[in-house]
């Protein structure tokens, strides 16, 4: 078994599980002007060999996708792959080599059956949206620990949306979260995954018709996008469905190719600056 596939289990209380490794990215947290939409989006991968496969999900699309890439990089001498820049070159240039990389990384992602997950949220919105209604985006009442901060919001409904999807399809699995660092978020990401977490085994203990509790180990760990193909591969389909939202038409043809993977249609919550 290779080093990468070490991470494929866990065992807790005798059990032995199949982990997940989810990579994500964000969008949105810097000018509000140039960036109205705040948008967290993540990849669940599996690591391990399953059944007759010869190839781990990584390892397929790393296969499928490695050469292309570095023979752009190469050229471009770039040092990552970063989905924004790929489309800015994409609409000054009609590259066809980035056209090539776009288009293998999200066919492959597809073929390979890797769901990705998207949440946006509107940044002027969320700001005048009373405690009340930002509550009920988590299911509870109005309480001081709901996230003030939409990437801080949109990660938390992000991870949501990750373990209600490993809780009806793969009820037995659990997930490692490796995040794009962001070192100003770090503390309010973890506490808004911690949060997460108590919510979902509260709801276990206390609920007679329903055993859900978070499928997430530990807490989020920050990995650095130089590091990790990955969480570049994350970076792109974060660019990919904000330029969609944002209705960007260099990127909506390679939305529309990954739309077949993607756990719901990207909406935008508490819009008021972005509509459509």
């Amino acid at each position: 078994m290779n080093a990468v596939a070490l991470l494929g289990f866990y065992s807790c209380g005798g059990n032995r599980y199949v982990v997940r490794v989810v990579f994500s990215d964000e969008s949105g947290t810097g000018n509000i002007k140039e960036e109205p939409c705040c948008v967290v989006v993540a990849l669940l991968l599996n690591l391990d060999i399953e059944g007759g496969d010869r190839q781990s999900q990584w390892d397929a699309v790393y296969s499928e996708c490695a050469p292309l890439w570095h023979a752009l990089k190469a050229r471009l001498r770039a040092t990552e792959m970063k989905g924004a820049k790929l489309l800015k070159r994409l609409r000054r240039y009609q590259d066809q080599e980035v056209d090539a990389v776009l288009r293998g990384l999200v066919e492959s992602l597809v073929k390979n059956r890797v769901p990705v997950f998207c949440q946006a949220i509107d940044r002027e919105g969320f700001k005048s949206t009373s405690r009340i209604d930002l509550s009920l985006a988590f299911g509870r009442a109005a309480s001081p620990d709901i996230p003030t901060d939409p990437f801080v919001m949109a990660f938390g409904l992000c991870a949501q949306q990750v373990d209600r999807y490993i809780h009806a399809l793969i009820p037995k699995e659990k997930m490692i979260w490796i995040s794009d660092h962001a070192s100003r978020h770090q503390p309010n990401v973890k506490a808004s995954v911690r949060w997460h977490q108590m919510q979902s085994l509260v709801h276990a203990l206390f609920s007679e018709n329903d055993d859900f509790y978070s499928h997430l180990i530990d807490t989020v760990y920050f990995g650095d996008s130089h590091e990790s193909m990955a969480l570049q591969w994350a970076d792109v389909c974060c660019s990919l469905i904000v330029g969609h939202l944002m209705k960007n038409a260099i990127a909506e043809p390679y939305y529309k190719l990954l739309s077949p993977t993607i756990i719901a249609e990207p909406m935008v919550r508490y819009s008021v600056t972005i509509t459509g």
